[in-house]
């Protein structure tokens, strides 16, 4: 059955968890502006002209692939809703990080209602949109990523939909060019001086990849962290897969990737 924009946002929103996030502490203060246009999922326009983007998540626009295209269509159309329900001619509150605009001369930024909910936590919590930040929003990324998980598992919003799923290690080599979310074991780890590849299979020219370079690898040592996961460790990594022998994810933070088990 054909799920419709509708009935969409309505599982998003009747499923939601009860309860708003706050805007993660240290972020502020916020900027008053008035929301005049709800673009997309996770874009808006502001009344005095100004384009803001909304910072650490990924709303669906384009379908991942032509099979996909009607449902993700829906989806699309469904976070706009979900978002101008949220905002739409409202006045907000803009919170910056270091990165204030984009390549593309938007502003970037964590908005909140008047109420002083956390706009992206309320899209990703009702499926709306995935989390995919910057080094410059690890500290709202760690927080968004709860949110995401729950979201999955009730299968809200875009996890209702098979093109929108978690994908297999294995599954990566038609995905080049595009954002996923991958799960897989890693299989060997490979020190080439200062960067760590982990390899995901056992021809690491034609397997998928996960790069950590030698910044990334500094970012997890000042964290306490280990970068080099056992053997056989199950993650979860996101980001934009390229082809680099295979395809490849390479980090920019250490959030990117999950240790699942």
């Amino acid at each position: 059955m054909r799920l419709t924009a509708l009935t969409l946002l309505l599982v998003g929103v009747l499923c939601a968890p009860a309860g708003a996030a706050p805007l993660p502490a240290g972020l502020g203060p916020t900027e008053p502006a008035l929301v005049a246009e709800v673009i997309d999922g996770d874009t808006l326009r502001l009344a005095d002209g100004r384009t803001v983007r909304l910072a650490a998540i990924r709303a669906p626009k384009q379908p991942p692939d032509r099979r996909a295209a009607r449902l993700s269509h829906d989806i699309a159309d469904a976070a706009r809703a979900a978002l101008a329900a949220l905002i739409d001619r409202r006045t907000v509150g803009l919170a910056h990080e270091a990165v204030r605009e984009d390549r593309y001369g938007r502003l970037v930024a964590h908005v909140v209602d008047a109420d002083g909910r956390w706009i992206q936590a309320e899209l990703v919590a009702s499926g709306f949109a995935r989390v995919d930040g910057t080094v410059e929003d690890r500290r709202a990324v760690a927080l968004l990523l709860g949110h995401e998980s729950a979201a999955r598992a009730a299968r809200r919003g875009l996890w209702r939909l098979a093109a929108y799923r978690v994908v297999r290690a294995e599954e990566t080599a038609r995905l080049v060019d595009s954002f996923q979310i991958v799960e897989g074991a890693v299989r060997r780890v490979d020190r080439k001086g200062s960067r760590i590849w982990l390899d995901f299979g056992d021809d690491w020219r034609r397997d998928f990849s996960v790069l950590v370079p030698a910044p990334v690898a500094r970012m997890f040592a000042r964290d306490g962290l280990d970068p080099v996961p056992p053997a056989g460790t199950m993650v979860r990594v996101r980001g934009w897969i390229e082809w680099h022998n295979g395809p490849l994810i390479e980090l920019e933070f250490p959030e990117q990737i999950e240790v699942i088990r």
